[in-house]
């Protein structure tokens, strides 16, 4: 896994708004209540919260789609119920069937709109109950908005 420093910076009219200087970064007369600056300096794959599971730029902490799958986090909450050992909102097939959960959600997404991540996806483990044996890696794309929800899924959708 190689670590990662992402910086994310909102920048007008090609107007020097700020500088860095050895992670320093000072911002001139410019209110910075009004720029929303995300730092990752973590691990890409990895599942802490200064890391970018999906790899989209968005640290975890702040990304609301942790798999890209289109459905939020908050859904799909830290079960894991196909027992593979990665929890719903990481996992690409939490059920464990062999279809992806961007295509099993409410927005009628189909193979089609996938792309393949580097993501583990799930279906392994000591524990798992699911009926499909090899790991389904597609997902919506790191083509995200500022929240890490996939801009295909035009802010999140729900479970299928």
């Amino acid at each position: 896994m190689k670590k990662i420093f992402t910086i994310a910076l909102i920048i007008f009219c090609n107007v020097h708004l700020f500088s860095l200087k050895k992670e320093k970064i000072t911002f001139k007369n410019f209110p910075t209540n009004t720029i929303k600056l995300t730092l990752c300096q973590g691990i890409s794959g990895g599942t802490g919260e200064s890391d970018d599971y999906d790899g989209d730029g968005i640290c975890n902490n702040s990304d609301l789609d942790d798999d890209n799958d289109g459905i939020l986090d908050a859904t799909e909450g830290n079960d894991d119920t196909d027992g593979d050992g990665v929890s719903n909102r990481l996992d690409l097939d939490s059920d464990g069937d062999g279809c992806s959960d961007a295509v099993e959600g409410a927005a009628a997404f189909t193979s089609a709109d996938l792309v393949a991540s580097s993501m583990d996806g799930g279906n392994s483990g000591a524990f798992y109950t699911g009926e499909y044996n090899s790991p389904v890696v597609d997902n919506l794309g790191t083509n995200v908005d500022g929240d890490g929800i996939p801009t295909a899924a035009s802010g999140g959708q729900g479970v299928g």
